[in-house]
């Protein structure tokens, strides 16, 4: 996902039929909940046919970016009249052409170049699982702040969505809870009358973060690769 040409065509295909809904859905996230960062599906997930829902706790903030220097910021501190003019004359030409970087579109992909997505799609593939059949999302689809435990409104507000994503899976057959604060999430659907379809696998394991592996890291590694074993067995 560092590649700024695979970015921009993943970018152009969130409205590709198998992705679309979700796509929607991040759409009417954002609108009713204005400032959150509610990150779309990457197209590379198979999307409304994927077969395996791995959930985590909630996306990460975006880092800051550096704010950019003006013109004026950015040239020496002492500069001749005569520089300062030809200066201005310069950027009075060039003003049409300046164009502000665009942001690059947050999306949920195992495609991800951060230490907890490689970790993940190391999973899938050692355990034989197409990656393009999972289908990344949240217990809060949103982000919150990562050191503070998740609040009752935001996890009722993600149960509520979730039960959503769901009806969208109608292959799902394997749901992995990474996380202790994902698990109550998931398992409130059932009380509150979602259509969880019958016979899925729902295995419960630590999260891929890197602060939950770096400790134990042997021993939760192995764990981690038992639970995609298990899933990869439910899938065949």
């Amino acid at each position: 996902m560092s590649d700024p040409v695979f970015r921009a065509d993943q970018a152009a295909r969130l409205r590709e039929p198998h992705v679309a809904p979700f796509a929607d859905l991040v759409d009417e996230l954002r609108a009713a909940h204005p400032g959150r960062e509610v990150p779309y599906v990457a197209p590379t997930s198979r999307g409304t046919r994927a077969r395996v829902l791995v959930l985590h706790r909630s996306p990460a903030p975006s880092p800051t970016p550096a704010p950019a220097l003006s013109p004026a910021a950015a040239r020496p501190a002492e500069v001749s009249e005569q520089q300062d003019e030809q200066h201005e004359e310069q950027h009075e030409e060039q003003h049409d052409e300046l164009v502000a970087p665009a942001v690059p579109e947050r999306m949920l992909s195992v495609e991800g170049d951060d230490g907890a997505s490689e970790r993940l799609h190391g999973l899938l593939t050692d355990a034989g699982i197409d990656p393009s059949l999972v289908l990344p999302w949240h217990a809060v689809p949103w982000t919150v702040d990562p050191s503070s435990p998740l609040s009752g409104v935001d996890a009722k507000a993600g149960r509520l969505v979730l039960a959503r994503v769901v009806s969208l899976l109608p292959q799902l057959r394997v749901v992995v809870l990474h996380g202790r604060e994902v698990e109550p999430v998931w398992d409130a659907l059932a009380t509150a009358g979602a259509a969880v379809p019958r016979g899925i696998r729902v295995e419960r394991t630590f999260s891929t973060e890197d602060s939950a592996v770096q400790q134990h890291r042997a021993s939760r590694l192995r764990r981690l690769a038992a639970v995609y074993s298990s899933a990869a067995d439910a899938l065949s």
